[in-house]
C-alpha cells in the first residue's frame, strides 16, 4: 500500500496518458475504419506514440531515482516501473479478465456471452489505439476468434510494461536509446 501511495502521481499520470491515447486512438480508428490496412498502419502509429509517451515519462522517473539513490547509496528497485505500470494498467487487466471469463462462459463459441461482448466493447474503447492490430490478428484466427481476442487483450498490456521498465532502467543508469546532443557554447 505504501508503494501505491508513494507513486500515486505516476500511476495517475500513466492512467491519464492512456485515457488520452484511447481517445486519440478511437478518433484515428473511426477515421480509418473502412480500410483495414490503413487502420493497421494508424494503429501502429498510435501505439508507437503511446510507447514514446510512456518511455519519456519513465526515463525521467528513472533518472531522478538514479541520482537520488546513488547519492544515498540505495540499491535500484529494478521492477519499480513494472509495478507502477501494472497498477496503472489494472483497468486493462480487469477488462482482460472479464473477456476471459466471458469466453469461458461462452464455451466452444456456439453459446452467447453478454459479459464477453460488453467486456470487448469496453476494451475496444480503453485500448482503442490497438484496434487495428487486434482486428488484424483476430482475423488471422477466424476459427478461434473469441479465444484470439481474449489473448490479444492480454498481449496488448505487455508493450507498456516493457517500454516503462526499459525506460526506467536506462534513465536510472543515465543511458539513452538515442544519443543526446549537447549544445555548443
Amino acid at each position: 500500500m505504501k508503494f501505491i501511495k508513494d507513486n500515486s502521481y505516476l500511476i495517475f499520470k500513466l492512467a491519464i496518458n492512456q485515457l488520452g491515447m484511447a481517445v486519440f486512438g478511437l478518433v484515428l480508428a473511426l477515421a480509418a475504419n473502412k480500410y483495414p490496412s490503413v487502420l493497421l498502419l494508424v494503429s501502429f502509429f498510435a501505439v508507437a506514440f503511446y510507447m514514446v509517451l510512456i518511455y519519456t515519462m519513465m526515463w525521467e522517473v528513472g533518472s531522478k531515482d538514479g541520482i537520488r539513490n546513488k547519492s544515498r547509496g540505495v540499491k535500484c528497485d529494478t521492477f519499480k516501473a513494472t509495478k507502477i505500470t501494472l497498477i496503472a494498467n489494472s483497468f486493462n487487466i480487469a477488462v482482460f479478465l472479464l473477456i476471459l471469463i466471458g469466453r469461458i462462459i461462452m464455451g466452444d463459441g456456439s453459446g452467447y456471452s453478454g459479459l464477453y461482448n460488453v467486456a470487448v466493447a469496453i476494451g475496444g474503447f480503453a485500448e482503442a489505439m490497438y484496434l487495428g492490430i487486434v482486428n488484424n490478428v483476430v482475423a488471422l484466427f477466424a476459427n478461434a476468434k473469441y479465444t484470439a481476442t481474449a489473448v490479444m487483450y492480454f498481449i496488448i498490456i505487455i508493450p507498456s510494461l516493457v517500454s516503462a521498465t526499459l525506460a526506467y532502467l536506462l534513465g536510472y543508469n543515465d543511458k539513452r536509446i538515442f544519443p543526446h546532443k549537447k549544445r555548443e557554447k
